[in-house]
């Protein structure tokens, strides 16, 4: 009798072993699946976001020629002298690119305005009506406009666009009040 009670009882306590030993395996499956899922989920996203930056890229490059281009131009226009040749070139140049290709950067107000700026200026609106005001405003409007593009860049890539040349609202003071730290 005690030894059809011992195996009873150890019938018992293996086939709760063996219930525990399943009960646990089945929790740590379900763990690793839950991280294989996670992992899953972060691969996805990190490959959803290269196949985004690769299908962006033309545009990016082609955005970053466009700003520096506009800044180049901006500057030969404020820098070179009225009748200068390369002047002359900069700003036919300037009102291709303004009246075309400058719209693939202008994703901000700011950088909108800029061009806006910088473009009555040249025709000889807002305070530019004569060529020493112009060409003072030239100047602080090509930085201005520089300073733009590159925040708009800054933000439509997601870069953070600390430390800039000169801040804005200085350039913006300057020009109000007629000084040039050029």
């Amino acid at each position: 009798l005690w030894f059809y009670r011992l195996t009873q009882v150890t019938s018992i306590i293996v086939a709760i072993g063996g219930i525990a030993a399943f009960v646990w395996n089945l929790q740590q499956f379900n763990i690793q699946q839950k991280e294989n899922a996670r992992i899953a989920a972060e691969t996805r996203k990190k490959e959803t976001e290269a196949i985004e930056r690769e299908l962006t890229k033309p545009i990016r490059d082609r955005q970053l020629a466009i700003s520096f281009e506009i800044s180049d131009v901006a500057a030969a226009i404020a820098a070179l002298p009225l009748k200068h040749e390369g002047r002359l070139r900069a700003v036919e140049r300037f009102w291709q690119l303004y009246y075309g290709p400058a719209i693939f950067i202008e994703d901000t107000e700011e950088v909108k305005k800029g061009l806006i700026e910088f473009a009555n200026c040249l025709e000889g609106f807002d305070g530019c009506d004569s060529e020493e005001a112009k060409s003072f405003r030239l100047k602080t409007l090509s930085k201005y406009l520089t300073n733009r593009c590159r925040g708009a860049l800054g933000l439509s890539w997601e870069v953070p666009q600390d430390n800039l040349y000169t801040n804005d609202s200085q350039i913006l003071n300057d020009l109000e009040k007629g000084e040039s730290k050029i």
